[in-house]
């Protein structure tokens, strides 16, 4: 079996359509592939989007060769297990990834002697001859005393002055070493101390507005007597995915309905919000992705918007808000969320819990235990965060900021928000924004997976102003962006036509965003289909 993998955050189409035109070509049935977040749809290999950490190891266990993007995950997995590897670095101007990174891990890797394709004709011309590929030598499951002595003495005499760095160095959860996905790891080991536990007047299920008058009154920011500087929507990085390059725009451009984008949706929540968040006007920062259209709109004097260019790639989450920090004072809290989150419940409501909590930090945690995409944070607490280099907010900077600070984990039995990364994701949360919208059917039973049991039903059809819809052509559960035709007669199911794209008369299209120009054709050519 040939098992390839592109990791979870981004999607990697570039690599899964070469493997997959290549196996179509020669008559593979023994490829797998694990595609990630994607829309892509492989013809001639089985795939699935995800699969679980054992599940990813037995595939690699059973395969002759491992595919991967230039992820260390896989990699050092494929190493372990002694298996032969051809690596693809992803590329950041192909909206694939932040940064580069990948392009310098992949020059490092090959100079060891490892197999790596830097594009599709590299890539084909190994795969054609991938049995003679062998195994790099096998590596250790742990990090010998010598590597751990070596990176300790090196971060204990940098001559930075980062002490929140130096102090962490004997620590096992290491900034630099820790893989904390989780919100177990902040409540289990050595950051268990550093949680809060709840107030008396916080119970189950009940909520304080004492604490929140409080925090509002109490913390003055940078220009503004409320205790909530401003609210932060992470709009870029891992943001970048197949829908969004392909509508060509911002998530927060996406259409909600016929008048409305996800940004008019998190405008009309904080305008609502405004007397629990300390009044008009409130910043409004927008970090990363391409400029929101929808801020040209009238904003009536409530919101002050600020669109900051995506520096990702230098800082991460966790930096880009250590960094935003700086405007504000320590008792000062941000109010932070993915750009790409649609609430499901209204945001003063969710920060009225949220500051009920008295903590340093505090956010809503995701039903897999992952820090969620709504959070409060103190900006006393992000100047702990290094003042230089990447720091990631889940994985680096939350178990940093746990050991010395206060963290509150609040659980809910329904989520408060859904994320729209992908267009499936986009879709399921377009069919939900319209159930909860519609008053026969917004009750709390739609908040559950009830709610799409019956998708035979057509709920939403969006057609942007000049998109062309045919006479004939049926849409269900669709998106016709400006720009894109729909021709006469066909269907488009569950689908997102992007601007620029055609959907034939007559056509079928279910499960796909239709955009301008397909990858596969590049493919094809490289390898010469259809000569």
């Amino acid at each position: 079996m040939i098992f390839v993998t592109v990791g979870t955050q981004l999607p990697f189409d570039r690599l899964v359509a070469t493997v997959d035109t290549w196996a179509g070509k020669v008559g593979r049935n023994d490829v797998y592939a694990q595609a990630g977040p994607t829309t892509f749809r492989p013809r001639h290999i089985d795939w699935i989007p995800f699969v679980d950490a054992p599940e990813f190891r037995r595939l690699v266990e059973h395969a002759s060769l491992v595919i991967a993007h230039a992820g260390m995950g896989s990699i050092i997995t494929a190493l372990e297990l002694n298996k032969p590897i051809l690596v693809m670095p992803r590329r950041a101007g192909l909206g694939e990834h932040r940064n580069d990174h990948q392009l310098g891990t992949a020059r490092r890797l090959r100079d060891r002697g490892i197999a790596v394709a830097f594009n599709e004709a590299e890539l084909i011309s190994m795969l054609w001859n991938f049995d003679q590929l062998v195994a790099p030598r096998r590596i250790a499951t742990r990090a010998g005393a010598e590597l751990v002595a070596t990176i300790r003495d090196f971060i204990m005499a940098h001559p930075t002055g980062s002490e929140e760095i130096r102090s962490t160095a004997g620590r096992r959860a290491s900034v630099m070493a820790t893989d904390v996905g989780s919100v177990r790891a902040l409540e289990e080991g050595e950051a268990a101390t550093a949680v809060a536990p709840p107030p008396p007047e916080r119970q189950a299920g009940c909520t304080s507005s004492i604490a929140m008058t409080r925090l509002l009154s109490e913390n003055p920011g940078r220009s503004r007597p409320g205790g909530i500087g401003a609210i932060v929507l992470l709009a870029g990085g891992s943001g970048m995915n197949d829908l969004t390059s392909a509508a060509e725009r911002s998530v927060l451009d996406l259409p909600m309905g016929p008048a409305e984008t996800l940004f008019s949706l998190w405008q009309r929540e904080i305008e609502r919000a405004l007397p629990q968040l300390g009044g008009a006007p409130l910043e409004l920062r927008i970090v990363g992705g391409a400029p929101v259209w929808s801020v040209g709109a009238e904003q009536g004097g409530l919101l002050s918007v600020q669109h900051i260019d995506d520096p990702h790639e230098l800082r991460g989450t966790g930096g880009i808000l250590r960094d935003i920090a700086a405007d504000y004072s320590d008792d000062t809290y941000l109010l932070v969320s993915s750009g790409s989150t649609m609430l499901l419940e209204p945001l003063d409501r969710l920060v009225t819990e949220l500051a009920a909590s008295r903590s340093d930090v505090a956010f809503f945690a995701d039903n897999d235990d992952s820090a969620g995409n709504i959070m409060l944070i103190r900006c006393g607490c992000l100047r702990t965060i290094a003042s230089v280099g990447f720091v990631d907010l889940k994985e680096q900077a939350l178990p940093h900021i746990a050991s010395a600070s206060s963290v509150a984990v609040i659980r809910r039995p329904n989520p408060v928000a859904v994320t729209m990364r992908t267009a499936a994701q986009y879709l399921r949360g377009l069919r939900l924004h319209h159930l909860l919208s519609d008053d026969k059917t917004g009750s709390e039973a739609v908040r559950t997976a009830s709610a799409f049991s019956e998708t035979w039903r057509t709920v939403f059809q969006i057609v942007e102003r000049d998109g062309h819809v045919e006479p004939g052509a049926r849409l269900h559960d669709s998106v016709v962006l400006s720009g894109a035709r729909v021709g006469r007669g066909a269907a488009v199911i569950r689908s997102v036509v992007c601007s620029g794209a055609v959907v034939p008369a007559k056509a079928m299209v279910v499960d796909e965003v239709v955009r301008r120009a397909r990858i596969g054709k590049t493919i094809a050519s490289a390898i010469g289909v259809g000569r």
